[in-house]
């Protein structure tokens, strides 16, 4: 397949092919946009949820394990690979470089939503607890973003430095 596309890219000039192109220009708008509403729509979740979400305790307990467990487990097991010996840390990162890959890691609406579905018997409470998962999903995602964009200035500065 590559063959044929060596004459287009040879007359052409082109370096990337057109379909990976075309991937490529997609990909924020399937990444940020259709991904997460097909996350939404199938969850199945009424907004009316919303409020009693804040007050219900498996709810809460689902949006915590979300974001700080998932942080503490990444970073801890990161830093313990790392003390064990098992693993360094690559190149010029740090441990400010491992932190939003943590943060990361609270997205994971897919596994705990299915987890959420299998566990609670209740409709409501369900409910409850896949909006906080949402929820939680959504919130890891804007910390990540902020860290990730001040780790680039960082490593931006640095570079010039």
């Amino acid at each position: 397949m590559l063959g044929l596309l060596t004459p287009v890219r040879a007359r052409t000039g082109e370096q990337e092919p057109p379909s990976a192109r075309f991937e490529r220009r997609l990909h924020p708008v399937s990444a940020g946009f259709v991904v997460p509403a097909f996350a939404l729509a199938a969850a199945g979740i009424p907004l009316a949820a919303a409020g009693d979400a804040v007050t219900d305790a498996v709810a809460l307990g689902v949006f915590a394990g979300l974001l700080a467990g998932k942080f503490v487990g990444v970073l801890g097991g990161a830093w313990i690979a790392v003390r064990a010996g098992l693993g360094t840390l690559p190149g010029q990162l740090g441990w400010g470089d491992v932190v939003p890959v943590a943060v990361l890691a609270g997205i994971g609406y897919t596994v705990s939503l299915l987890i959420v579905r299998l566990s609670l018997t209740e409709d409501e409470a369900e409910q409850r607890a896949a909006l906080a998962v949402l929820a939680a999903s959504v919130l890891a995602s804007l910390v990540a973003l902020v860290l990730l964009r001040v780790r680039a200035r960082a490593h931006r500065v640095d570079v010039g430095a």
